[in-house]
């Protein structure tokens, strides 16, 4: 399991710099739809019980014709420590229908949702959906060439197998269509 989670991590990390390495930089960052994305959440279990906003600020949504990305970001300035829900649909979705992340499979389109309670400690859990096995739904009321619009809820489990359940998940983004590979 620990191992699966990791080799998952490394595949998210290798498809992005893959992406960052082939497209034109002004191609991708054009398609970047900073500040126009909003995710927000109920979080509880593993000591945890947040109600996640993002910041429309510092949160983004990017859409290629592979894959969707929309990042959630909620900094709490006093404390200066950062919360972060990521949501990643690769593939082909029809809107109007609910996925679950346990029935999917990598050789398939399939989501990746990440919650990350303080990401300026490098120490801290990231929780995860695994494919094939977190029973984690996501949907999408909305998915257009510049904008997408869904839900989320269910289970996300750390490398330890701690888990948080996610409930009211929405989110909702504008971006423009990079149609590069």
């Amino acid at each position: 399991m620990k191992t699966m989670k990791k080799t998952l991590k490394f595949f998210m990390l290798v498809t992005l710099v893959t992406t960052m390495t082939s497209c034109d930089l002004d191609e991708l960052l054009g398609s970047l739809g900073i500040g126009n994305a909003t995710v927000s959440a109920t979080i509880k279990g593993d000591g945890l019980n947040v109600s996640f906003s993002s910041d429309k600020l510092v949160s983004l949504a990017s859409h290629t014709e592979d894959y969707l990305y929309v990042n959630g970001v909620k900094t709490d300035l006093k404390t200066q420590k950062s919360k972060a829900l990521n949501i990643t649909v690769y593939g082909e979705y029809e809107t109007g229908k609910t996925y679950n992340v346990k029935n999917q499979s990598s050789q398939q389109a399939y989501g990746q949702f990440i919650y990350i309670d303080d990401s300026s400690d490098a120490e801290n859990t990231t929780y995860t959906t695994v494919v094939g096995e977190t029973d984690f739904t996501f949907s999408l009321k909305k998915y257009t060439d510049t904008e997408v619009e869904g839900t989320f809820s269910g289970t996300m489990i750390a490398d330890d197998n701690r888990s948080i359940t996610v409930t009211n998940g929405k989110f909702k983004a504008s971006y423009e269509t990079n149609n590069t590979n």
